[in-house]
């Protein structure tokens, strides 16, 4: 093989391989700078039960980066939960559950008939979530920041 061949053979394979690269380490288009490229995901996550009418919630507020493969464990009743971001981009993030919970319904309480183990959270609005039980259990408030 010529040198000019091989520099041609070099080019050619190596030229894509760097837009790769720079298309790699592009973030999302939110213009957010943060510990993660789509910024903060907050959960703030309190307790609920339906037959102490003098129940005061205990929330406590998690923080963790917006970036794929980000993950914590929050307290559920009897057992640990685990979130993880799932997808980042265009000002929102996907997030996974290791348990299906119930969304917000469109008139307050929540909806047991459509419960979701996957959602996503819009920067600028919370998304509601619920254990999805009738007489006690955990709330949980997204935002992303």
């Amino acid at each position: 093989m010529t040198a000019s061949t091989t520099r041609l053979l070099t080019t050619v394979v190596l030229a894509p391989l760097a837009a790769l690269g720079v298309v790699g380490c592009r973030s999302d288009d939110s213009g957010t700078e943060g510990p993660g490229p789509g910024g903060t995901l907050t959960i703030v996550s309190s307790d609920w039960n339906g037959w102490d009418p003098e129940h005061t919630p205990t929330p406590r507020t998690t923080t963790l980066p917006a970036s794929v493969g980000s993950s914590v464990t929050v307290d559920s009743i009897g057992e640990t939960l685990t979130f993880e971001v799932a997808r980042v981009g265009g000002g929102e993030v996907a997030v996974s559950s290791s348990r299906e919970l119930a969304p917000e319904g469109e008139t307050g309480g929540s909806n047991l008939n459509d419960l979701v183990d996957e959602f996503t959270v819009e920067r600028g609005a919370e998304t509601v979530l619920d254990t999805p039980t009738l007489d006690g259990g955990y709330s949980y408030t997204f935002t992303l920041s």
